[in-house]
């Protein structure tokens, strides 16, 4: 039961910002022009998000060099975070350094919000990494009859007793 409801959750945390960042990017159909171009804000948006997340769970996944059964669901979570705050922190430099070619100003480039892009790529990072990590959760082994699952102990590992 508490698997399914980890899944339920999961996907609930994962597919939340595509609704809300669709509500706020894709026009009304009343005011669409009837192509793509209706739809590239909502990709522009998405694919920072998303991309960040599964960017930072590559790198720290790469960085920890173990398998898959051993990272915990926290450290998902906190890669996930880290990573849409990372492609936002690295859009708002870009931002800049084009303000500064072509407007001869940093601060042209990037304007008044530039603190808010990696505020909310961190935020809808969270919301999407915690999904992950839940879902991570959801799929791990469960132990039975053959033994304890994996990184639960060991003979390294303290048991409580005294």
């Amino acid at each position: 039961m508490i698997r399914f409801l980890a899944f339920v959750v999961a996907v609930a945390l994962i597919g939340y910002p595509l609704v809300l960042i669709y509500a706020i990017t894709v026009p009304v159909a009343q005011f669409r022009t009837g192509s793509y171009v209706d739809f590239l804000p909502f990709a522009g948006t998405v694919f920072p998000i998303y991309g960040g997340v599964l960017l930072g769970v590559a790198v720290h996944w790469a960085r920890v060099g173990r398998a898959w059964q051993r990272l915990r669901p926290v450290e998902l979570f906190k890669a996930g975070v880290w990573g849409p705050f990372a492609v936002g922190v690295v859009f708002v430099a870009g931002a800049g350094v084009h303000g500064l070619t072509t407007q001869g100003s940093f601060e042209e480039g990037i304007g008044n919000l530039w603190g808010l892009v990696p505020i909310f790529a961190a935020l809808f990072g969270a919301l999407v990494s915690a999904g992950v990590a839940l879902l991570f959760h959801g799929l791990r082994p469960v132990a039975g009859a053959g033994g304890p699952m994996i990184g639960s102990g060991g003979p390294g590992m303290r048991s409580g007793r005294s």
